[in-house]
């Protein structure tokens, strides 16, 4: 039997960016993804299931919700 199993997750996400001065502006441009970070990483280890959470078939169909 395949099944997916999907559910909500809080993950922080670090971008890297290099300005010439942090403005309004420029925050804006950040926080709308509008500004090419240097890099970008998950961090992973800061996951913290917040739930719900849904079992789903093959056909996406959903087989059963809940909460964590």
């Amino acid at each position: 039997m395949r099944i997916k199993l999907q559910r909500l997750v809080k993950v922080w996400v670090e971008d890297v960016y290099e300005i010439k001065q942090l403005d309004k502006e420029t925050k804006e441009l950040m926080f709308n993804y509008e500004l090419e970070p240097k890099s970008t990483e998950t961090l992973w280890e800061t996951q913290v299931d917040v739930g719900p959470y849904e079992i789903l078939d093959k056909n996406n169909k959903t087989i059963e919700e809940g909460s964590l």
